[in-house]
């Protein structure tokens, strides 16, 4: 009976000793790189509330930045975005907003901003943490439908919107229904316009992609859109907030 106490109490001994070694290894919850380290060989660690290390994800990207109160209940999560980082040229990376604060941020002289945070969609190695980006919100967005520029777009007397379009080098008016709205482009269906009819501009313009159209009251522009692609709400590349 001795004897078999013993091996129980040796059994004991060597579960503790494994479980203090196996506590000894540290994981991260995240893989990344380390950003800090707080201690070294030697050292006694003191609790839940001491933090070892400092890890940072360098491949899944987020881009923090705060909205204005009025902006606000306009973005929710899941809202396609776009981001560009200065230092890595023009090109927009595609980007989904992944939260919105339901608290306020900073709140001073009767204004008060909320935090949100937009995750890249792809991995890009250019990337470094701390780099400064502009973010622009897709609020709407339309697909494969007509666009000209506002200043193609006319009000008849009795309120309905047309447009002048070139038909056997005549300019002739054709009714429209205007639909989303861009800083820029206006979207219009009507009949008989694709996306290779020519309409004039309201103003002359000198524009060296214009068309000559044989007429002093405008030049021709050619419909964009038509086949694919999408015209953003909100302003900007993309949209705005």
């Amino acid at each position: 009976m001795q004897h078999e106490y013993s091996n129980d109490s040796s059994q004991q001994t060597i579960e503790i000793c494994q479980e203090q070694i196996e506590s000894c290894t540290v994981t991260a919850p995240i893989s990344g790189v380390i950003t800090a380290m707080n201690v070294e060989v030697g050292d006694t660690y003191m609790g839940e509330n001491s933090a070892l290390f400092s890890v940072a994800d360098n491949e899944n990207f987020v881009v923090s930045a705060n909205v204005d109160e009025y902006d606000i209940s306009s973005i929710s999560e899941g809202m396609e975005a776009a981001v560009i980082v200065e230092v890595l040229g023009e090109d927009e990376l595609p980007a989904t907003v992944s939260f919105v604060s339901p608290t306020v941020t900073t709140s001073s002289m009767g204004s008060s901003t909320y935090a949100i945070e937009i995750a890249l969609d792809d991995v890009n190695t250019d990337l470094r943490i701390g780099m400064t980006a502009q973010a622009s919100i897709v609020l709407e967005a339309a697909y494969d439908v007509l666009t000209v520029p506002y200043d193609c777009v006319e009000t008849d007397e009795d309120g309905n919107s047309l447009v002048y379009v070139d038909q056997d080098g005549e300019r002739t008016a054709v009714s429209v229904e205007v639909g989303m709205q861009g800083d820029y482009y206006v979207e219009v269906s009507g009949d008989g316009l694709d996306e290779n009819t020519f309409v004039y501009y309201n103003t002359p313009l000198v524009n060296s992609e214009a068309t000559d159209s044989g007429d002093d009251s405008g030049a021709a522009v050619t419909f964009t859109g038509g086949g694919g692609g999408g015209m953003p709400g909100g302003g900007g590349p993309g949209g705005g907030f």
